[in-house]
């Protein structure tokens, strides 16, 4: 069996349901696929593949989607846990150090976008984990 056919799996990238898009790698799924469909397309009649070495190619097929989805999974599950902590001191007086600047005030609001949870504090939105003490 040539181990070169396969590729490793959990190298692909995937776009969550949260919305966040992974970096993109040039031995993801979509090249898996491409890799399979032309080995079944084009059979090397001098050294067929054995049918153990393709049910390998299908399984390992199988365990990339499901990591791909569990990616996705624990992407939204980290963003929705980052934004219940955020929203639990909203109305609350906390400091930010945001760079040598020091910001003291009350949570107004909190955003989330592709970085994470942002606490608004006067107006001004500030990373959630530049917030360094809550009272």
């Amino acid at each position: 069996m040539d181990s070169s056919l396969f590729l490793p799996v959990g190298s692909g990238t995937s776009t969550g349901a949260a919305g966040g898009t992974a970096a993109k790698d040039p031995w993801g799924k979509d090249t898996f696929m491409k890799l399979l469909l032309a080995q079944m397309s084009n059979p090397d009649p001098f050294a067929p593949q054995d049918a153990g070495a393709f049910m390998d190619q299908i399984v390992q097929y199988g365990v990339l989607e499901r990591l791909i989805e569990l990616e996705a999974r624990v992407q939204e599950l980290n963003r929705s846990q980052a934004l219940a902590q955020a929203a639990a001191i909203i109305g609350r007086e906390v400091t930010v150090q945001a760079g040598e600047e020091t910001v003291k005030g009350v949570v107004e609001r909190v955003t989330m976008n592709e970085e994470g949870a942002s606490v608004v504090i006067n107006g001004q939105s500030y990373p959630f984990d530049q917030v360094v003490e809550v009272r």
